[in-house]
């Protein structure tokens, strides 16, 4: 009620989830996945899940109605309860929106500034992606293919003989990899290892930010061909 989830509403939460005889499945599932992430995520700060402005509430309210819901999806592998709590803690602190192991920094950049500007938009794009298959970002509009849509980033993927980890969250490899894929033409996001697919120049990102209505946009980088 107060956008805020306090570290004892926290334990009262683990408490349901281990003890409850009467919730359903989806609901323990939930319940253990909201209280697993916002531990492990915000474990600096005390493991304390805050809300501090009412656009976050707003947004917040947004995906909690999306993860009411139960109707079917674009991204079949994606899990709805994975993908609505991960849109959650983004709302409250944009900074854990990250590529993990793959070449999409140019997505991030402009998700993590939408995400802090226009907590609402952000989550209306990623639950329109999700549940629709298209979404905006202003006048971005994003549309990614079908072999994204069908992927599940890998735990672990091998590079060189070394065993990486991949560290994608499925509401940011949505939301991320959805944007990338969609301004692709020849080449397609359906992995984390498309490092080629998955890089953003910086006059595309550039465009990007300017679409999503940003103003004050000034692309000074310097193309050198050796």
């Amino acid at each position: 009620a107060n956008g805020n989830v306090s570290t004892s509403e926290l334990a009262d939460i683990s408490n349901v989830v281990t003890h409850s005889k009467s919730i359903s499945p989806w609901s323990r599932q939930l319940l253990e996945t909201f209280h697993t992430q916002v531990i492990s995520t915000f474990a600096a700060t005390g493991g304390q899940f805050k809300l501090t402005t009412h656009y976050q509430k707003y947004a917040v309210g947004l995906v909690c109605d999306f993860l009411k819901r139960s109707g079917s999806t674009y991204f079949p592998r994606l899990n709805r309860n994975q993908v609505g709590v991960g849109l959650l803690l983004r709302i409250a602190n944009p900074g854990i929106i990250k590529q993990g192991y793959s070449s999409l920094c140019g997505p991030v950049s402009l998700l993590f500034n939408v995400a802090t500007d226009s907590p609402a938009g952000y989550a209306k794009f990623a639950i329109d992606i999700f549940e629709k298959g298209r979404g905006k970002i202003g006048r971005l509009e994003i549309k990614p293919g079908r072999d994204m849509r069908n992927y599940l980033p890998p735990d672990y993927v091998t590079v060189d003989g070394e065993r990486i980890k991949v560290d994608v969250h499925q509401a940011d490899w949505l939301t991320m990899a959805s944007i990338r894929d969609s301004e692709n033409f020849l080449l397609v996001s359906a992995s984390v290892e498309d490092e080629g697919a998955g890089i953003t120049t910086a006059g595309g990102l550039a465009q990007w930010f300017r679409l999503a209505g940003y103003t004050d946009v000034a692309d000074h980088t310097v193309i050198l061909d050796h």
